[in-house]
């Protein structure tokens, strides 16, 4: 039996549904500082993909739990709900729809609110308009050494090619962050 995959499945599907509940109804606002930078869309709208993703996990515990079970029309049944999920939470990094930001952040971006002040020290807006989130330099040079460390482990190790993409998440986020300059103000700029 693979219930220590199936709990860890379920665990995540659940934390990525009450993510995308607690983001649509506004009262999660974590997300807007990443949000507002430069990062890649995968990293600025991740928020906004925890329905699908979770619809997609579970349907893949129930998958599995129905293999397990010999009950092969179930786990077959499972292909549509996780492929579903799948391909939405692709497209959901990409171009979230609109319905499942909160209203305050459509206010924002209408120009009917004015943005909210952020919680993290944030740089200038540079070119594109976009800005970066402060980290103090020891955590922001840390993050980059274990990123680094884990990849020289999945070299070494043989670990599972989806270590790659928990890699790929952490450079782009890092890349929306940059070490806080000397002198720097602590609030936003």
């Amino acid at each position: 039996m693979s219930w220590g995959v199936i709990v860890l499945l379920l665990a995540a599907g659940i934390a990525g549904l009450t993510q995308a509940f607690l983001v649509r109804a506004g009262k999660y606002r974590g997300f807007y500082a990443i949000y507002q930078t430069n990062a890649p869309p995968w990293v600025r709208n991740r928020a906004f993909a925890g329905l699908p993703v979770g619809v997609f996990l579970i349907a893949g515990a129930a998958a599995i739990a129905f293999s397990d079970a010999d009950i092969r029309v179930g786990a077959g049944l499972m292909v549509i709900p996780i492929l579903l999920g799948l391909a939405l939470s692709v497209v959901w990094l990409f171009k979230p729809p609109e319905f499942m930001k909160p209203e305050w952040l459509r206010a924002v971006e209408s120009g009917a609110a004015p943005e909210p002040a952020s919680s993290f020290p944030m740089g200038v807006p540079g070119r594109s308009g976009a800005r970066r989130i402060y980290l103090p330099p020891p955590v922001y040079w840390s993050l980059w050494a274990a990123t680094v460390a884990v990849f020289v482990l999945w070299l070494t190790l043989g670990w599972s090619w989806s270590v790659l993409v928990g890699l790929g998440a952490a450079i782009s986020t890092l890349a929306a962050s940059t070490p806080r300059r000397a002198g720097s103000a602590g609030g936003n700029s």
